[in-house]
């Protein structure tokens, strides 16, 4: 990308998947990068960024990633075990620093 300012959107569909991804940037003298995607795919957003500080070094960027699997019967579910584990670890420590105990620790991961 040569110039700060821009917008772009690409679609990729197939008999599975519809994929839309927009980006739109402006000038700014830092990198800002905002990502809109899916709950379940959150996973990939260091990832993401990783990617895309490599092919850009500064701009105000706001990505948004729309995935729809088309087959509804199936549950789309991914597990992120290292999510997981952080966010029971975290909910640990809430216990241990306010002297309390939360009620079903798997609710809450599960609403995330």
């Amino acid at each position: 990308m040569n110039s700060m300012t821009g917008y772009a959107k690409c679609d990729f569909e197939n008999d599975e998947y519809k994929i839309v991804v927009e980006v739109k940037s402006l000038n700014n003298k830092a990198l800002n990068l905002k990502t809109r995607v899916p709950y379940y795919l959150n996973f990939l957003e260091t990832d993401i960024r990783k990617v895309i500080s490599k092919y850009i070094d500064r701009g105000s960027i706001d990505l948004k990633i729309d995935f729809e699997k088309k087959d509804k019967s199936e549950n789309f579910l991914i597990y992120d075990k290292k999510f997981a584990l952080n966010y029971m670890d975290v909910l640990s420590q809430v216990e241990t620093d306010f002297n309390t105990q939360i009620e079903n620790k798997v609710s809450y991961l599960l609403n995330q």
